[in-house]
């Protein structure tokens, strides 16, 4: 097992070189060259470096396909996350809620030695807990949400209410982004109530229309190949069954 780790580790170097040099950066990151990569959390640290990535594709695409250009009020949702400043509890796993909210523009601090920022700091305006918090540990100025509410509102590019999400509370039950309501002729209770939210409605596809459509289809091609029938005489309608009962002895 350890062989076949260190191969795909040495692969997963040439394919990250490969990525990187096509789109103009340098490998390895140089941002990362005086890291201690012994620690989990690494990604503060090239915070600035996530952001220039995200601003020199989003140049590259744009030159490649000016009409691909975000409309207005697509990813709303991401653009208000700009304006939180986070502190993540000890509890939380920060690994991967770090790199999506850095992703989103936002500031990070976390229980380690090398956050940019501890607990105490003025501005936070979320705290990420996954436990019950006593009131009188709450700070008034600040929200106390759970780690689902920043995917939740991610996803559906909405800022949904952080009442839902308190510590200790129940949250509402979590969605798949990669599922397709319309489609699959069912749209749950917390997505209607996210959509209201929103402004927006959600039409279900009626498979009771679809599968009239299909037995509609089903009777037409029965008619027609009656109607073939009917239109070829007795010698060439018997052929016809002797070529088929000879392909099926072939067969």
């Amino acid at each position: 097992m350890m062989n076949f780790e260190e191969f795909y580790e040495e692969l997963l170097k040439f394919i990250n070189f490969k990525l990187f040099k096509d789109l103009g950066f340098e490998y390895p990151i140089p941002e990362m060259s005086n890291l201690n990569l012994a620690s989990n959390v690494v990604f503060s640290n090239i915070q600035s470096f996530i952001h220039k990535t995200q601003e020199h594709l989003k140049q590259k695409s744009l030159a490649a396909s000016p009409e691909s250009q975000p409309k207005e009020g697509v990813n709303k949702g991401l653009d208000q996350f700009k304006q939180f400043r986070f502190y993540v509890n000890r509890e939380v796993p920060i690994y991967s809620l770090e790199l999506i909210l850095l992703a989103a523009g936002c500031q990070v601090g976390y229980d380690e030695d090398n956050s940019p920022f501890d607990e105490s700091v003025e501005g936070i305006t979320h705290q990420i807990v996954d436990r019950p918090l006593d009131p009188e540990d709450m700070k008034s100025n600040r929200e106390y949400v759970q780690p689902q509410w920043v995917f939740d509102c991610l996803n559906n590019s909405i800022i949904l209410p952080a009442a839902h999400y308190a510590p200790g509370k129940t949250p509402p039950a979590h969605l798949s982004p990669f599922v397709d309501n319309s489609r699959e002729g069912y749209i749950p209770t917390r997505q209607k109530e996210i959509n209201q939210l929103k402004g927006v409605e959600e039409e279900v596809q009626n498979i009771e229309s679809d599968q009239e459509i299909v037995e509609e289809e089903e009777e037409k091609k029965e008619e027609i190949k009656e109607h073939m029938d009917e239109e070829l005489s007795d010698e060439e309608i018997t052929e016809e069954k002797d070529k088929a009962k000879a392909m099926k002895i072939k067969k």
